[in-house]
């Protein structure tokens, strides 16, 4: 679909924008004040399928690096990859966390703000915020690491499967390192 864009220069500012939005919201969360106290940072991986995704590809890789704040609360970063098809879809964001812990699980809703940017062979792709949200359930397999499943919405206006979408949901699980 023609966005009144040309090939070329416009197409590498989208890009050249993307990647130094991506780079913001990467370095956010690893900037500590000098007063702050020394919180864990935990990691999570996870694959899964997200429906409405760029050319049809329903794969999905998620990346969560997360810095507890309390023992409550913590503030990272997440990063969704759909890395196949005619069309790759990459989007990162700032999530704040709240984490609910039961004797045996966990669940922990968030609320995030960051970009995405879908690249096609066909087209010059298309660059929007996204608005992430939803849940993560977790069940610990040890004192450190968990298994975790997780429901997302993410809010945006990217055009993923030939028309503007307004949302695209996703489930995915995997592991979770909290120390």
């Amino acid at each position: 679909m023609d966005h009144g864009r040309t090939t070329g220069r416009p197409a590498r500012r989208s890009f050249t924008f993307t990647v130094l939005l991506l780079g913001a919201a990467l370095a956010g969360p690893f900037y500590v004040p000098p007063a702050a106290g020394a919180g864990p940072w935990g990691f999570a991986a996870e694959v899964g399928s997200i429906v409405g995704a760029a050319g049809g590809t329903p794969f999905v890789f998620r990346l969560t690096p997360a810095k507890m704040l309390s023992d409550e609360f913590s503030l990272g970063t997440s990063f969704y990859f759909t890395p196949a098809g005619d069309a790759q879809m990459y989007s990162g964001s700032l999530l704040a966390q709240y984490h609910i812990r039961f004797q045996n699980a966990g669940i922990s809703p968030f609320l995030g703000l960051g970009i995405g940017h879908r690249r096609s062979v066909t087209d010059d792709g298309d660059t929007a915020f996204m608005f992430p949200l939803g849940a993560s359930f977790e069940l610990p397999v040890g004192n450190e690491l968990s298994v975790v499943g997780t429901m997302s919405i993410n809010i945006h206006d990217l055009e993923l499967d030939g028309e503007e979408d307004a949302a695209s949901a996703g489930l995915t699980f995997g592991i979770n390192y909290m120390p």
